[in-house]
């Protein structure tokens, strides 16, 4: 018996996708689900096949072989009642009219889904709101910060309802505050609006900050999906770094260590297989001043390198 929720159930289910470009396939059996409400960022080196991948599954091209499912419902049935339930934003603030203001977007947008002017000032006020737009909605869209142009493509794709959005590096070009602003506004739509964000980005930080699940995508194929954690416990090997004062003398505990020195600072870098513990207890017996320990990278970031140079646990 089967007491699984609607909404745990996916929203997508591809199985066994291919596609191929004359002699060339891009996409090679290609398994994944999506769930509802959940953010998934597709990452993979230029070429992977994230672009074809992402652009099957908004029936934007064909494929071969295999099966798209949007809602337990192959794609191709849907035609163009599909783009009621999707919002996308692949260009960024490019898909915005930038002589005319933030209102009229949403008004022209809105009007290309049919919806009535009534219905697109009640909730086009209302995403404004939501993504602190409301006092700049008279403002010509040319006129706005990259943020907040952002932010409105956003607001003009949530119009029609959709159950999954698709974005296409939402962060690229925005400053620190921007952002972390849009982030934020991203989780509370995932999680208040039960609303699917798949994306794809370059930058680590965002993609930390802001998925659940994260899917390797290399050379037409999807290495590995999992949830960010169990991602960075797999393939994470950050080396750690002692930094004290001064050089070390001849003890022999430190000999075999690998060291750099600088402005009269030595950093101990400690591999997986050294005990980090027992280093920091011989410095503190050998009365060295400690000035930091941390990590050397990123943890995401690690991973991904880690992974893409094929080194699996």
């Amino acid at each position: 018996m089967n007491l699984m929720n609607d909404e745990d159930q996916a929203i997508y289910k591809i199985e066994n996708l291919k596609k191929s470009y004359r002699k060339k396939e891009v996409l090679k059996n290609i398994n994944l689900e999506i769930k509802r409400g959940e953010i998934i960022t597709v990452i993979g080196k230029n070429g992977a096949g994230k672009s074809t991948l992402l652009k099957t599954m908004m029936g934007l091209i064909s494929y071969d072989s295999g099966s798209i499912k949007f809602n337990n419902k192959e794609i191709s049935s849907y035609g163009h009642s599909l783009y009621k339930d999707l919002g996308v934003i692949l260009e960024g603030q490019n898909n915005l009219y930038s002589y005319i203001s933030a209102m009229d977007n949403l008004y022209y947008y809105g009007g290309l889904l049919g919806l009535k002017k009534s219905e697109i000032k009640e909730k086009g006020e209302s995403l404004l709101k939501e993504l602190d737009l409301h006092e700049h909605r008279n403002k010509k869209a040319g006129d706005l910060s990259t943020g907040m142009k952002q932010k409105l493509g956003i607001s003009i794709a949530l119009l029609g309802t959709p159950k999954v959005l698709f974005l296409d590096e939402p962060t690229l070009g925005l400053d620190l505050i921007s952002t972390k602003e849009l982030i934020k506004k991203l989780k509370g739509l995932s999680k208040n609006h039960n609303i699917s964000i798949i994306l794809t980005s370059h930058e680590v930080s965002t993609v930390d900050e802001v998925s659940d699940r994260i899917a390797y995508l290399n050379n037409g194929e999807i290495e590995f999906c999992a949830h960010i954690d169990e991602f960075k416990r797999k393939f994470a090997k950050s080396k750690k770094v002692i930094s004290v004062k001064g050089l070390l003398r001849n003890e022999r505990e430190f000999i075999s260590l690998k060291q750099s020195y600088l402005n009269e600072v030595t950093k101990i870098h400690i591999d997986e297989k050294s005990n980090s513990n027992k280093i920091l207890a011989d410095l503190i017996k050998y009365k060295y001043e400690i000035l930091d320990f941390s990590l050397t990278q990123n943890e995401l970031e690690n991973a991904i390198i880690n992974l893409s140079k094929g080194e699996n646990e």
